[in-house]
């Protein structure tokens, strides 16, 4: 079984990193926290297919913002969870044999393998003080815009998908995606930020990201109706 790497701090060499080189940082899938000024922590995931890499470069942008040279001034706590670094390495989706990272999360048919015992290590590790929000960046392989994606329709999800797109989707199936595993523990939200590299899509999500770091709570009036169409 492949250990789970967890760090209280982020390697220098993580900023400006391509997906393809992650490896030679981070040799497993790692989780890594970051102390902020406020709590409970934003958690955002990503790699978890290895060839959808805009959430590595999103975080790079973000936390670049934040660093000092004393390490990072953030103004949440974060956990960050680098997810399939031997994909990446390859520049593929999953290795053949490999169980998808993004269906091995808790409420997965299959949690007695290699993977999914590693992701509920994440879940087991990040859920003991409460979480903010948790946030799983994606790419698609289509020209299609920028979404969200949302498991439970509550006004708190429809929020997140308001922040990046005034289109969302509300998905049930397939079981074992990080979001679903999310929706009891905390607002939840996967970005789907177009196809690798998109820069209208990742600068959304960059946004997003940075609002959930600052805000001290979601709104308590319900989204207008106008303001989000979900499908």
């Amino acid at each position: 079984m492949q250990n789970l790497n967890i760090l209280n701090e982020l390697p220098d060499e993580f900023l400006d990193i391509s997906h393809r080189d992650l490896k030679k940082v981070f040799d497993r899938p790692t989780l890594v926290h970051l102390k902020g000024y406020k709590s409970p922590a934003l958690f955002v995931s990503i790699l978890l297919h290895g060839n959808e890499f805009s959430g590595l470069e999103i975080m790079q942008e973000l936390l670049t913002k934040y660093k000092t040279t004393n390490g990072y001034k953030l103004p949440r706590d974060l956990w960050l969870f680098i997810g399939n670094v031997d994909a990446a390495e390859l520049g593929l989706r999953a290795i053949d044999g490999q169980i998808d990272f993004n269906r091995a999360w808790p409420g997965t048919p299959n949690p007695e393998t290699d993977t999914a015992k590693l992701i509920q290590k994440v879940i087991d590790t990040i859920s003991h003080d409460g979480l903010f929000a948790s946030v799983d960046l994606h790419n698609n392989t289509g020209q299609n815009p920028h979404y969200g994606c949302i498991s439970v329709v509550n006004e708190d999800n429809k929020y997140l998908c308001t922040l990046f797109n005034h289109i969302g989707m509300v998905f049930t199936s397939p079981k074992g995606v990080s979001t679903m595993a999310f929706d009891t523990l905390c607002p939840a939200i996967t970005l789907e930020c177009s196809t690798p590299g998109n820069k209208p899509a990742k600068e959304k999500a960059y946004a997003l990201i940075d609002d959930l770091m600052h805000m001290d709570h979601f709104p308590t009036k319900p989204v207008p109706i106008h303001d989000l169409q979900l499908v």
